[in-house]
């Protein structure tokens, strides 16, 4: 029965692994609704622009600068959040792969003990036939 030694290390590197890539996920999400975001500034922003050229009161003006203002600002803010998020995602992106290297180190070296333990099996089987043979055929040689 093959048993491999570093198989509880290996299940531990499964789990983190699969961990990192929960984690991935969650960011991935957060840089795509970020994006959405800056998005709907950014069309909040034009929509706001063409209304500006409808309106002949000062006051709607005022009040359209004050909000093209404060959209110029958010598009800004997010701008700096989604670089932010995907500066993050990076980094998880180079822990999942350090995480899935470990993995796959230990999954070869699992697979070279586990053709190790066929090799020597087969060899024992081998030698356990080659004793069979051969003492079926002392057994006819002196029955003869």
């Amino acid at each position: 029965m093959f048993k491999f030694k570093l198989e509880s290390v290996l299940k531990l590197r499964k789990i983190r692994e699969k961990e990192i890539i929960k984690e991935f996920q969650i960011k991935k999400g957060e840089v795509l609704a970020a994006e959405k975001e800056l998005e709907r500034f950014k069309e909040n922003l034009n929509k706001a622009k063409i209304e500006k050229s409808l309106k002949l009161t000062i006051n709607d003006l005022k009040l359209l600068d004050n909000y093209i203002f404060k959209l110029k600002e958010s598009i800004k803010y997010q701008a700096i959040k989604i670089n932010n998020l995907n500066m993050e995602l990076k980094q998880i992106e180079l822990r999942l792969f350090q995480a899935q290297k470990e993995r796959k180190v230990l999954e070869n070296l699992k697979e070279k003990k586990y053709q190790e333990y066929l090799k020597e099996e087969n060899l024992k089987e081998q030698k356990f036939l080659d004793e069979i043979a051969s003492i079926s055929f002392n057994k006819k040689k002196n029955s003869t």
